[in-house]
């Protein structure tokens, strides 16, 4: 499974890609997390790859995705061609309008605005999407999400942010 997170800088793109692959080591994967930040650090694109594998990785930057998230339309439209055939395609669902082929799973998740209004903290919209996340892409399982969630935030925040996973995971369910 090859995943990209995709945005703007403060967004939490790194963040997330690093909490996926911490939770896919959890369960006995073989992982290769990477980031790439564009000009600056706070508002140019940024990527989170991860690389989920049973067995050895060998490449280090993926020639495509299974599944791209993407939280901003510059992501979107630079990263939309390396989606492969019937991937899925997560997107920001006020910031993003997708371009979707046949084929590809696609899911407008209101990231920012269930983390805005459902907890006050519109900075908690990365991880609604990795929340969502959790519920189209069966290769993490949610606790090892969790576990990793809490290992992987600030101090304090754990519960905050296992709140922003479910409203996330509750987006893409109740459709």
């Amino acid at each position: 499974m090859r995943i990209r997170f995709s945005g703007l800088g403060g967004q939490g793109v790194v963040v997330s890609g690093v909490i996926y692959g911490h939770a896919g080591m959890l369960e006995g994967h073989n992982v290769l997390q990477r980031q790439s930040y564009g000009s600056t650090t706070r508002g140019g694109v940024t990527t989170s790859d991860v690389t989920l594998a049973e067995g050895e990785i060998h490449e280090l930057e993926a020639p495509e995705f299974d599944a791209l998230v993407a939280l901003c339309q510059e992501a979107h439209d630079r990263f939309r061609p390396l989606l492969r055939p019937g991937g899925v395609l997560l997107t920001e669902r006020s910031l993003v309008d997708a371009q979707v082929d046949p084929g590809i799973r696609h899911f407008a998740v209101p990231a920012v605005e269930r983390a805005r209004d459902g907890l006050g903290r519109q900075i908690l919209a990365n991880i609604v999407i990795v929340g969502a996340v959790s519920a189209v892409l069966p290769d993490v399982g949610v606790e090892s999400l969790r576990r990793a969630i809490t290992a992987n935030v600030p101090a304090g925040t754990a519960d905050l942010n296992i709140r922003a996973f479910e409203l996330g995971r509750d987006a893409v369910l109740e459709g």
